[in-house]
């Protein structure tokens, strides 16, 4: 299929603009509410106090085995901390990094007289959720649940506890109902050395062994009039460990809300780094994006392959699919391990099948009992994965490694009409995997890095082909990759010198002196010829990024160039740039032999700027992000 295909710079950025929008459709709760007869206003003023962005990223999941048994019923993952809440009890961890503890600080929150109760998730988030991290299929779960809140009902007569996120802030409520009777609660940590309560401000210090917790002094209130009327409260000792709360005059016919908060948590979001690598169009309409996220927080949904993060310090690939109209979420999920992944590549085919390539440092990287390769052979630097993603994104139809002895990375994929997925990228590997009779099996030697191109068999099992190229002995990276009907692939990329060009073509000697230049060729079917090769040069630095090719089979790339003698041609937009100008665009279309250029132009202003990705709107226009 011939989709829209856009690369963009920062997921952040795209998914602020995308969940701005977001309305959460309506659905039945998954879970009921532990009192439906509670005040319905009291709920009211309750969920008005959270942000509706709160309903767009996960919050609170339940384990369906993914969290392992220390998940929990449901658990939740922010920044430095994570929370599990079992029948009995509440686990907190707090990530102690700089501090004398690295392992971190584990302590938890017991319930002693209460009642026997399982916690239970509220107000779901109406997303899929998977969760396809390390090479564990038994932890592979699908169709997890996400909640805004989690409650332990009438976990004293007449008193639930209910768990949220207010501002960033991990809280809890504790809701007292007609019947219940403050002074039955008693709260418990174990793993701390002592509470005390601060005299002059009412909070409720839990000193530690590494720094001391804070629980602000109580806000107690009750509604009246659909406005909070404020009650006398504060936190009382029991023991060393325990404590409850004392609690002013009230109306015991009306609920009561005592609502401490835990000042120490930062919980929502995603809590480090998101950037997008690649963005496509489906057939549908539906925009899907695949990038890497770091700190455990991105958003996913109910139905996706993974939905934790297998390392919060390091990244993982992110994958995720939006409406049409960018107003819902529609799928998202992890994918990865322990170590740093990140994707490059993304790509759809007719069935609804994506493909991803990228390269991982993690040795638990998901990978499938079919493939090609399912394990690394070296833990130091990268190797370049592949993976196809079933329709419904529940499963993996295969995932591989391309692995060498040194760094791998995959750049670009592409897809033909059987199947085969084309990956092409750079690799420092003596040992990369080629086939006899490839174009080239050699590598270069040294430090430098070669352009590999390789073909995937359908069900990613075996190679059809892996060839090597490159020129001299410095840097050589294939940035994108086509294929033709005919199954010719054409790669763009970047070459510091001595790249392999063919007679006749357009550009055969650099312009410049140790620079880099941009190249394009043309691999024969079976990758045993080089069909074409040119380069593309001015004096000084030209970095393509992205390629497309036409009906005809003419070649357009684009990217960055530092030359002011980047060739244009006659006419075109912009011939020359100044001599101050920093980084800018370039655009240039060659014929189909690469043997002339048709049209080429710089783009931009003052910059530095750079295009990622380039589509055709189907009337001679050109389409850059």
């Amino acid at each position: 299929m011939r989709e829209a295909k856009i690369t963009v710079l920062g997921m952040a950025l795209i998914l602020l603009f995308l969940l701005g929008a977001v309305k959460v459709p309506s659905m039945p709760d998954a879970i009921e509410s532990a009192d439906p007869e509670m005040d319905s206003n009291l709920y009211t003023e309750i969920d008005t106090k959270e942000p509706q962005r709160l309903g767009y990223g996960p919050i609170f999941f339940e384990n369906k085995g993914q969290a392992g048994p220390g998940g929990g019923i449901l658990y939740g993952i922010g920044e430095g901390i994570s929370v599990s809440f079992h029948e009995d009890r509440i686990v907190y961890h707090l990530d102690a990094s700089g501090t004398e503890s690295p392992e971190g600080l584990t302590y938890v929150l017991k319930f002693p007289g209460a009642n026997e109760v399982i916690p239970c998730g509220e107000n779901p988030i109406p997303t899929q959720y998977n969760f396809f991290v390390g090479n564990d299929p038994g932890r592979w779960c699908a169709g997890v649940r996400g909640f805004r809140q989690v409650v332990y009902p009438d976990l004293w007569t007449g008193i639930d506890l209910r768990f949220y996120i207010l501002d960033s802030t991990l809280k809890y409520d504790l809701i007292v109902r007609p019947g219940g009777s403050p002074a039955d609660i008693v709260l418990e940590y174990d793993g701390i050395e002592r509470i005390t309560i601060d005299v002059e401000s009412g909070d409720l210090v839990l000193e530690t062994s590494i720094y001391d917790l804070v629980e602000s002094a109580p806000f107690t209130y009750q509604i009246k009039g659909g406005m909070r009327q404020v009650v006398d409260s504060k936190y009382v000792a029991r023991s060393s460990k325990a404590f409850g709360f004392r609690v002013g005059d009230y109306d015991r016919m009306s609920p009561l809300v005592i609502d401490p908060a835990l000042t120490f948590s930062t919980f929502i979001g995603a809590s480090d780094i998101d950037a997008v690598k690649d963005i496509l169009v489906g057939p549908n309409g539906t925009i899907h994006l695949v990038g890497v996220s770091r700190g455990g927080q991105f958003p996913t949904t109910k139905n996706a392959y993974c939905q934790t993060s297998g390392s919060y310090s390091n990244y993982n690939v992110v994958l995720c699919e939006f409406s049409t109209d960018g107003s819902d979420l529609l799928y998202s999920t992890y994918i990865g391990g322990v170590g740093n992944d990140q994707s490059r590549g993304l790509y759809m085919d007719d069935s609804g099948c994506i493909y991803i390539t990228g390269w991982t440092k993690s040795h638990d990287f998901p990978t499938t009992p079919n493939a090609y390769m399912s394990s690394r052979n070296q833990t130091y630097y990268e190797d370049v994965f592949v993976l196809k993603l079933e329709t419904n994104r529940t499963a993996l139809n295969y995932s591989t490694f391309r692995p060498g002895s040194g760094l791998d990375w995959g750049n670009a994929i592409w897809v033909d009409s059987s199947g085969c997925a084309y990956i092409t990228g750079e690799t420092r590997s003596p040992d990369f995997p080629t086939t006899e009779g490839a174009y080239n099996t050699t590598w270069i030697g040294g430090r430098g890095r070669d352009v590999f191109v390789t073909k995937l068999e359908a069900d990613g099992s075996a190679l059809n082909y892996s060839t090597l190229l490159y020129g001299g002995k410095a840097g050589n990276f294939g940035t994108d990759i086509r294929v033709t009907d005919e199954g010719v692939a054409v790669v763009v990329g970047t070459t510091f010198d001595g790249f392999p060009v063919t007679e006749g073509a357009y550009c055969t000697t650099s312009v410049g002196w140790l620079n880099h230049d941009a190249f394009i060729f043309k691999l024969s079917s079976d990758g045993k010829h080089l069909l074409n090769s040119t380069l593309v040069s001015g004096s000084s630095g030209d970095w393509p990024e992205c390629m497309h090719l036409d009906d005809d089979g003419a070649v357009y790339i684009s990217g960055m160039t530092s030359s002011q003698d980047y060739p244009t041609t006659r006419g075109a937009y912009c011939e020359s740039i100044a001599a101050d100008t920093t980084p800018t665009i370039f655009v240039s279309k060659l014929n189909t032999n690469l043997t002339n250029l048709e049209f080429s132009t710089y783009f931009g202003g003052a910059g530095p700027e750079v295009a990622y990705d380039m589509a055709l709107d189907g009337y001679g226009g050109i389409l850059l992000t």
